[in-house]
C-alpha cells in the first residue's frame, strides 16, 4: 500500500454447502430429465419403428428356441438311426454267415448223396440178379489231374455180379483217342504210363480196383477213352467208349 492511499473494504459472499448440494442436484435432475425428454421425444417421433423392432427381436428368440430345440430333436433322432443301422449291419452279417454255412452244409450233403449214390450202384451191380448174366464189367472210371503239366491219374472200378462168385482173371488195355496237329491219333497205355513196363490186369470175385498214373504229350488233345476188358478162359473181350470231358474231373 502506497503512502496517502486509502484503504480500500473488500467483501466476499461464502456460499452454504447446502446451496452447492441443491445446485448439483438441480443440474442432475435437469440432465435426467433432458435424456428423459430426448427419449420421449425419440418414442412420439417412431412409436413404430420402436414397435417393429420388439416384434423383430421376439420373433428371432422364438426361432432361436425352435432351431435349439429341433436341433436336439435332429441329434436324437440321428443316434436312433445310427443305433438302428449298427443294428440292421450286424443282422445282415449273421444272415449272410447263416446263409454260407447253409450253402457250404448242402453241399456237403450233396457230396455226401452223391458218395451214396454211387456206392448205392455199385452194390446194385454187384447183388442185382437182372445183371448176372453181364458178367466183368466196368463200374466206374474217373481221370484227375494231379497239378503236373499233361498229368493225370485215372482210378477204374470192375465188378461182376454176385452169383458168379468164381475168379475172374485178365487184362485191361487203355486207349486215349484225340488230335494231334489236327490229325487223329491213338495212343495206348505203354506210350503215356509214366512205368511202359506196367500192365493193368486183374483178379477179382466180386471188384476190384486199378489205378494208375499218365502223362499225355503237350500237343495231344484227348477226346474218347476207350478201356479194352479181356477175360481169360472163355468169356469174351468188350470194348466201353467213354467221353473224356465227362470223365475228368476238376483240378482243385
Amino acid at each position: 500500500m502506497r503512502p496517502g492511499d486509502r484503504p480500500r473494504l473488500v467483501v466476499q459472499r461464502q456460499r452454504h454447502p447446502w446451496v452447492m448440494r441443491l445446485g448439483v442436484a438441480g443440474g442432475a435432475a435437469l440432465a435426467l430429465a433432458l435424456a428423459w425428454g430426448l427419449y420421449a421425444l425419440g418414442r412420439a417421433q417412431a412409436p413404430g419403428d420402436w414397435e417393429r423392432v420388439q416384434v423383430a427381436r421376439e420373433r428371432l428368440e422364438g426361432e432361436r428356441r425352435r432351431l435349439i430345440e429341433e436341433n436336439r430333436r435332429l441329434e436324437a433322432e440321428n443316434r436312433r438311426l445310427d443305433e438302428r443301422v449298427v443294428v440292421l449291419q450286424r443282422a445282415a452279417d449273421i444272415d449272410r454267415e447263416a446263409t454260407a454255412e447253409l450253402r457250404q452244409s448242402l453241399r456237403e450233403m450233396q457230396e455226401r448223396l452223391s458218395e451214396y449214390k454211387k456206392e448205392l450202384a455199385f452194390y446194385r451191380g454187384i447183388l442185382s440178379p437182372e445183371e448176372a448174366k453181364a458178367g466183368v464189367r466196368v463200374q466206374q472210371l474217373e481221370v484227375d489231374p494231379t497239378g503236373g503239366e499233361g498229368l493225370y491219374r485215372f482210378n477204374l472200378v470192375l465188378i461182376q455180379a454176385a452169383r458168379h462168385d468164381r475168379r475172374v482173371e485178365g487184362r485191361v488195355q487203355l486207349r486215349f483217342e484225340g488230335l494231334r496237329g489236327g490229325e487223329s491219333v491213338s495212343l495206348g497205355w505203354s506210350d503215356v504210363a509214366l512205368d511202359s513196363a506196367s500192365r493193368l490186369v486183374f483178379s477179382f470175385r466180386y471188384f476190384q480196383e486199378l489205378a494208375g498214373t499218365f502223362r499225355l504229350p503237350q500237343d495231344f488233345d484227348p477226346t474218347l477213352v476207350e478201356i479194352e476188358i479181356a477175360p481169360g478162359g472163355r468169356s469174351e473181350a468188350f470194348t466201353d467208349s467213354y467221353d473224356w470231358q465227362k470223365i475228368v474231373r476238376a483240378a482243385d
